[in-house]
């Protein structure tokens, strides 16, 4: 598996959008649509924001992002997903790994993350604690839980 990541450029919007659309609706709700596409129409203006595209042989299968908090001690990671016909090949752990590092080379000592029950015990492997629970708190059957990864 030949997999090749990058910073995120205006041209891998279409492809990042394709990847969000096939994680809908168990992943994310339609709703967040809108404001995922505004968010890449926005990321390349953040200089505090790595955003990041996986590709397998030559196609987008997954993105995802860390940025800094104002503090600059914490970090968030931010629309991280990866195209649902290639989950379970590990292409996820490596996506979470490259951001963690990322906020690391940013100067962080904390990491945020806000993700779904469908995900949580995920990131519970790369040592992220739950700290709060909202009951769907993304949407209908999405709960919202924040965890946090202190490095």
């Amino acid at each position: 598996m030949e997999l090749i990541y990058h910073n995120y450029q205006a041209q891998n919007r279409e492809a990042c959008l394709a990847v969000f659309d096939s994680n809908r609706p168990l992943y994310f709700a339609d709703e967040e649509r809108p404001m995922f596409a505004d968010f890449l129409d926005r990321v390349l203006q953040k200089s505090t924001l790595r955003y990041l595209v996986m590709e397998l042989e030559g196609e987008v299968v997954g993105c995802g992002g860390v940025g800094l908090e104002e503090d600059r001690t914490l970090a968030s990671l931010c629309w991280g997903m990866i195209r649902r016909d290639k989950h379970r090949r590990g292409i996820g752990r490596v996506l979470t790994q490259e951001r963690i590092e990322a906020a690391q080379e940013l100067g962080a000592t904390r990491i945020r993350c806000a993700t779904s029950q469908l995900t949580e015990a995920f990131y519970a492997r790369f040592g992220f604690e739950t700290e709060k629970r909202e009951a769907e708190g993304f949407g209908p059957g999405l709960d919202r839980i924040d965890m946090m990864l202190t490095l």
